[in-house]
């Protein structure tokens, strides 16, 4: 839920920041927000101050609390934090619920009921009014704050591709086949010995990923762009989310296999071939 997109859907008068469309005059309410996204979880510095003194008294008393609310529209995910009574405060985040646009409200609602409320300061025609204040109902709300997510980077793992040998393949060449579970590659006999040569040693794993994992890779995101696979293909699923995690839809026919290979293997392609045509 985002607060500040249900304007005049609250059945009380609501205290919004200065030179807003509060219904208060004389009065404030002030929120600043720091995210640090260097740390795990994420935390977040709550600076707020509320400037209307039968507010702030309910508070006080224990009869309204201040709270965080957070809404990613993206993840669906939603939370509501209670805050001490205290101006500057320090939340944790759990950053992996989010992705893309985060919102941050700071809102105050009663703990309690609260009969015959006469706030001060209330706008013109709405004086000397008295509230039946319910638990749970709105009193004030700030602005809002709103803080971008990216997914954190995904590697491709050898989980996705099954390698094995195939006799009736000539020696040193290699070919790709798609199961709903794994991308095969099958390799000749010669070819599968130096693989396997290759994996004793971090030279040999590199060059193994140079000469079979990386073209495989590319012929099979060649082959998405034009053909079709569903959820359930593992290997499929595990592409996408990679793609997605370095901003690029994999839906979307905008984008090179050879370079988004590149991005999903982590391997240093784009200066070779930058080279290649000195």
């Amino acid at each position: 839920m985002r607060f500040n997109n249900l304007k005049g859907q609250f059945p009380l008068p609501i205290l919004r920041p200065a030179e807003s469309d509060s219904n208060y005059i004389n009065s404030d309410f002030t929120f600043s927000l720091e995210v640090n996204q260097e740390s795990t979880p994420h935390s977040i510095v709550v600076d707020f101050e509320i400037k209307h003194d039968d507010i702030e008294q309910l508070v006080s008393e224990n009869k309204a609390t201040v709270s965080l609310a957070i809404h990613c529209d993206s993840t669906y995910f939603y939370d509501v934090i209670d805050l001490a009574n205290a101006a500057q405060q320090t939340l944790s985040f759990d950053e992996q619920s989010v992705f893309g646009s985060v919102y941050f409200t700071l809102i105050v609602k009663a703990r309690k009921a609260v009969k015959e409320f006469r706030p001060k300061y209330l706008e013109a025609g709405f004086e000397d009014l008295a509230f039946n204040v319910g638990k749970g109902d709105i009193l004030a709300i700030s602005d809002e704050h709103q803080h971008y997510y990216s997914l954190p980077p995904l590697q491709l793992g050898a989980d996705i591709f099954e390698l094995e040998e195939q006799p009736e393949l000539a020696e040193l060449s290699f070919d790709v086949e798609l199961t709903d579970s794994k991308i095969k590659i099958g390799v000749g006999t010669k070819l599968n010995e130096l693989v396997q040569k290759n994996m004793n040693t971090t030279a040999g794993r590199v060059n193994n990923i140079s000469s079979i994992y990386f073209p495989a890779l590319v012929e099979v995101l060649y082959r998405i762009q034009f053909e079709k696979f569903g959820v359930g293909c593992a290997w499929y699923e595990a592409i996408a989310s990679a793609m997605k995690s370095v901003g690029i839809t994999v839906d979307e026919s905008n984008w090179e296999p050879l370079m988004v290979a590149q991005r999903l293997l982590r391997f240093p392609y784009e200066p070779l071939l930058a080279r290649s045509g000195e």
